[in-house]
């Protein structure tokens, strides 16, 4: 996503970085319960568009080994559950 490290399950990317910043794709309940987190907030993407299902995931989170897991499975989850995309060569 915008140059950045992104990773993509069945052609859907699900995870990856912006800046400085950790963002998930997460189901719509996943993201409310994210979203009470302390420090998680909703991503913004360039021009000030909110993306429904994207979170910034708060650097104490990052900051433990073991919390970030869970909300990694949750995306990977989500990910697998959306349509497969197919891959568009470039030529």
């Amino acid at each position: 996503m915008f140059s950045y490290p992104a990773i993509f399950v069945n052609g859907n990317m699900f995870a990856g970085l912006v800046r400085d910043k950790m963002v998930l794709r997460l189901g719509m309940a996943d993201v409310e319960k994210f979203l009470d987190l302390p420090g998680a907030t909703p991503f913004i993407a360039m021009g000030g568009r909110r993306m429904k299902q994207w979170v910034v995931v708060p650097a104490a989170v990052l900051k433990s080994q073991r919390a970030p897991k869970p909300w990694l499975g949750r995306a990977l989850a989500h990910g697998r559950s959306l349509p497969a995309k197919v891959s568009k060569r470039r030529g």
